[in-house]
């Protein structure tokens, strides 16, 4: 399962250790799902940390707004991330957009006969409109943009906890908010009365815990 090589469930423990040591990669075919969560885990793990292969560029997950940046993998395993713009089908092909410019934005690609299974991995195309996710597979060009057809569904994974190096918009505004609101909380107010400092009387206020 991990480097895209088989994975039956001797090798685990080993496929385990070189996905958290960043020297490899999940692939986007799983012989057995079973082990997908531990894998995927031990992914993230090592991304978090940039480790092995996640400190170089060439194989570091892609934001999925940098379509010219995504196509210099062409014909490569790549791991691209970002929110989708929107989903449209055409023919027996949906598509998970990525930005308003079709022709030039990156694209996953789904088969729509495998729309069934996607949506019972909790992962519905119909429901995944301005969420952020993961898309995993062989990166190819067609009408100008970058695409990833994605034909099972251990290639997409809704983003998260999974992807500490690249946090979405809203996280970061949330961690931005807490921070401020920390700063303010530690910051004097002039209106409000300061208690005596240690020196200023005999014994510390409030069983002297500062």
């Amino acid at each position: 399962a991990a480097g895209g090589g088989p994975g039956p469930v001797p090798r685990a423990p080993l496929q385990l250790a070189l996905l958290a040591q960043g020297h490899a990669r999940v692939a986007g075919r799983v012989d057995d799902e079973s082990c997908l969560p531990a894998l995927r885990v031990a992914e993230r793990t090592a991304r978090a940390a940039n480790l092995g292969l996640w400190s170089d560029p060439v194989y570091a997950a892609v934001p999925a707004e940098r379509p010219a940046e995504i196509l210099k993998r062409r014909g490569g395993f790549a791991v691209v991330v970002g929110q989708i713009d929107s989903v449209r089908e055409s023919g027996g092909t949906i598509y998970l957009n990525f930005g308003r410019r079709w022709a030039e934005a990156f694209a996953a690609t789904i088969p729509k006969r495998i729309e069934r299974t996607l949506a019972a991995a909790g992962l519905d195309p119909g429901r995944l409109a301005g969420r952020r996710i993961e898309v995993r597979g062989v990166v190819e060009q067609r009408g100008g943009g970058p695409r990833i057809e994605v034909s099972r569904a251990e290639q997409l994974a809704l983003d998260g906890a999974g992807s500490a190096e690249t946090p979405s918009r809203q996280d970061r505004m949330r961690q931005d908010r807490a921070q401020q609101s920390r700063t303010e909380q530690g910051r004097p107010r002039a209106d409000r009365p300061q208690p005596p400092r240690a020196e200023d009387e005999d014994r510390p206020q409030d069983g002297g815990t500062r």
